[in-house]
């Protein structure tokens, strides 16, 4: 049942994962995907979606940034992220309760990294003012020192787009 749901959510991120975890990771894995989806870990504020048009939700990209471009493997980092994507992404994430394995991974900088990547790939699709999007913008200036390089790139590559696009906007 937790796999479905995994499963429907994005296809292509469960048979990326079934390739490198055992069936025991991943049904722990798909079991936290669904209670961080129930918990409104797939809500993205502002964005405008076209009925009918697919997309991957937003806990499966952020698995897929994880598994494709940072080749992350850890279960641990991989089940904490989906916390912390349903902490930062629902109104109310603050009553989601983490496992206590997770704890400390969900503030490990690649996860808080991730999720600013996900943010900042995505918010020319929402329906913000050129103002609140530039406000988005200023709070991703810089990378902590011990972000991963291959996330410090594609930070900046994703600001310096937003900030050229938002400029078009105008």
């Amino acid at each position: 049942m937790s796999e479905q749901s995994l499963l429907d959510g994005s296809p292509k991120v469960f048979v990326a994962l079934k390739r490198f975890l055992t069936a025991q990771q991943l049904d722990s894995l798909a079991t936290d995907y669904s209670i961080c989806a129930q918990n409104g870990g797939n809500f993205e504020a502002g964005m405008s979606r076209e009925e009918g048009v697919s997309f991957n939700p937003r806990l499966a990209r952020i698995l897929s940034i994880l598994i494709h471009d940072g080749r992350v493997r850890d279960i641990i980092t991989l089940r904490a992220a989906l916390y912390a994507g349903a902490a930062s992404g629902s109104r109310d994430g603050a009553d989601l309760k983490v496992p206590s394995e997770l704890k400390d991974a969900v503030s490990q900088e690649v996860i808080k990294g991730v999720l600013a990547l996900d943010t900042l790939r995505h918010l020319h699709q929402t329906n913000f003012s050129s103002q609140e999007r530039d406000e988005i913008l200023s709070k991703f200036k810089t990378c902590p020192g011990d972000t991963p390089e291959w996330l410090q790139k594609k930070l900046e590559h994703a600001i310096l787009l937003q900030r050229r696009g938002s400029r078009d906007v105008r």
